[in-house]
């Protein structure tokens, strides 16, 4: 029974239960088995009254332990009234982890969204493209039109420029044509 009530009490505070709630778990526990030992001492009295052996003895023991069961009961019951009173107040590192934890989750969940297209599509919804691919865009129209003088050669060039990743595959394909 010690080894199980200490091992109730390593879960308890490895989990975090609650003071309130395990004092309220316990203190109803410590009732009904109050209560089912009253009503066996009860039974007790009764057999005792019914046969000859040492009847009077038998029945103030048992009288005896009737009231003191009643005074379990009442005592459990002061505890449960007194756990009204008890505030549960959560740890402040435990608060910090849950603003951490929450924040780490919102942050994931935002990347993981934008990496899975839905920034993309937030953007073309409401109409946002990025200044660099506007003036992208400027380079190649102009390289188009004829009435320009802005060749294609150059709108490759402006567009390498302004992209690294652009300019390493275009040199990567331009390794491997050669």
């Amino acid at each position: 029974m010690i080894a199980r009530t200490t091992l109730c009490v390593m879960v308890i505070n490895l989990v975090g239960c609650s003071a309130v709630t395990e004092i309220n778990k316990s203190a109803n526990s410590i009732t009904s088995i109050a209560q089912q030992s009253k009503e066996n001492f009860e039974g007790i009295r009764e057999a005792v009254q019914a046969s000859p052996p040492r009847l009077a003895e038998a029945t103030e023991r048992s009288n005896q332990g009737i009231q003191q069961q009643a005074e379990i009961i009442k005592k459990s019951q002061d505890i449960l009234e007194a756990t009204s009173k008890v505030k549960d107040i959560v740890p402040w590192w435990a608060q910090l982890a849950e603003i951490i934890f929450v924040s780490v989750g919102l942050l994931g969940a935002v990347v993981g969204a934008w990496y899975l297209g839905l920034g993309a599509l937030t953007c073309r919804l409401i109409g946002y493209i990025p200044e660099r691919k506007v003036s992208q865009a400027n380079i190649l129209a102009d390289a188009l039109d004829e009435s320009n003088p802005t060749t294609l050669r150059e709108a490759v060039a402006a567009l390498r420029g302004q992209d690294p990743q652009l300019d390493m595959a275009f040199k990567n394909r331009k390794k491997k044509r050669a």
